[in-house]
């Protein structure tokens, strides 16, 4: 399933408008069949909305639903739905996680 997310839909923060955000480029052949090896960092300024990114996107982690309106989307703009085992997949590694586990 992860081979079909090209990005998020998000509105939330500086999102005031929603906006989609591609965060991986073309197609995914992967290099190996069984195992998706993709990551996508985000970078920028104070007040870009890393931070906005990084909440909604921890939020489909753990199935909440919370202000961050956020979703993956496929290459042609459908929101994906993970499954409980898809979201354990994922990592978001943010200020939190330093708080919580670095520091």
């Amino acid at each position: 399933m992860f081979e079909k997310i090209k990005g998020i839909n998000i509105k939330s923060g500086i999102f005031e408008d929603e906006t989609k955000l591609e965060l991986f480029e073309g197609n995914f052949e992967g290099t190996n069949p069984v195992q998706n090896d993709r990551a996508s960092l985000l970078f920028g300024r104070n007040g870009s909305g890393k931070s906005t990114i990084a909440r909604g996107i921890n939020q489909l982690k753990n199935g909440e639903i919370g202000t961050d309106r956020v979703s993956f989307i496929d290459k042609n703009n459908n929101n994906i739905v993970l499954s409980d085992t898809e979201r354990k997949s994922i990592f978001v590694f943010n200020e939190h996680y330093v708080d919580q586990k670095v520091k």
